[in-house]
């Protein structure tokens, strides 16, 4: 017969043996029930993942040239046939292939089918304007704009990149590909040739180049050892024509100021103004010297 001792002992260790097994069966629990969850979680949130790899790239062409490539470091594809792409450098070489356009970010949700693509977050666009004919950097003729590299305009070593780029900085942009256009609602923050400015609301026309500040323009620098300050309730750049046009603009530079309801600034080739054309209630004024008022 056992002695009391010895039956508290196999007491104590058939106990433990049972509160191991126990604690065992909850671990077990939890694992399946933490994995099942982690699995079923894509689905109940209507985004299955279906696909997941490195390196991406998309490109379409249009009369066999490349007119759109957009590259992603990391891409994921989801049930429904929509990508989230991670880094992402979208290129636009427009219809004739003389330019590159970037629109870049960390995260870009893509609708191949519909061809839309919409930022997550900040994103950057660099927008070239097309150089001269004979230029360096311009495409031969018949040369496809897919042999173009697909790098980011160089930036100088003081910062500041060639002035034949228009930089911008935004939030909430979409883009079409079968409307070859980039729009935003929000506030945008642009630099080009030494000026610097700010906007709300913005549309960019990847094949023509065509740039639109919807409102609150504002446009602030030096120019020719002055500085200047130019306001407007809307701006369009037409990179083609070298010009843009300013509705209700507002400028003024070293005790000058001058009014219109509409101005058109003439830019030379290095992207600084040459002249501008007021029409429509114009308005000039220099300190201490008068105002002259015309239709």
């Amino acid at each position: 017969m056992l002695s009391s001792v010895e039956r508290l002992r196999m007491g104590l260790l058939v106990g433990a043996g049972l509160l191991v097994a126990v604690i065992g069966g909850f671990l077990w629990y939890a694992h399946y029930r933490t994995h099942r969850i982690l699995r079923d979680l894509p689905e109940r949130l209507g985004a299955s993942i279906t696909k997941q790899f490195g390196a991406y790239t998309y490109s379409q062409s249009l009369e066999g040239k490349t007119v759109f490539t957009i590259h992603a470091a990391q891409a994921v594809q989801h049930t429904n046939g929509n990508y989230t792409l991670h880094d992402v450098n979208m290129v636009m070489y427009g219809r004739n292939g003389d330019r590159d356009d970037h629109i870049s970010g960390s995260e870009f949700e893509y609708d191949q089918k519909a061809g839309l693509v919409h930022a997550v977050g900040i994103v950057h666009l660099d927008l070239e304007a097309p150089p001269a004919e004979g230029a360096p950097g311009k495409p031969l003729a018949g040369q496809g704009a897919s042999q173009k590299a697909a790098a980011k305009p160089k930036v100088a070593k003081d910062g500041a990149a060639n002035d034949r780029v228009i930089h911008i900085t935004t939030s909430g942009l979409v883009y079409s590909q079968k409307e070859n256009l980039a729009t935003t609602d929000q506030e945008i923050e642009f630099s080009f040739a030494g000026l610097t400015g700010r906007a709300l609301g913005a549309e960019y026309n990847s094949a023509t180049g065509h740039v639109v500040l919807q409102s609150a323009v504002e446009v602030s620098g030096i120019e020719q050892g002055q500085p200047v300050l130019l306001r407007a309730t809307h701006g369009e750049y037409d990179r083609q024509a070298e010009q843009v046009t300013m509705s209700d603009a507002r400028y003024s530079s070293g005790g000058e100021t001058a009014a219109a309801d509409v101005g058109t600034v003439y830019l030379r080739q290095d992207g600084s103004a040459e002249r501008i054309v007021g029409d429509r209630d114009v308005r000039l004024e220099l300190a201490g010297e008068g105002v002259v008022t015309s239709e």
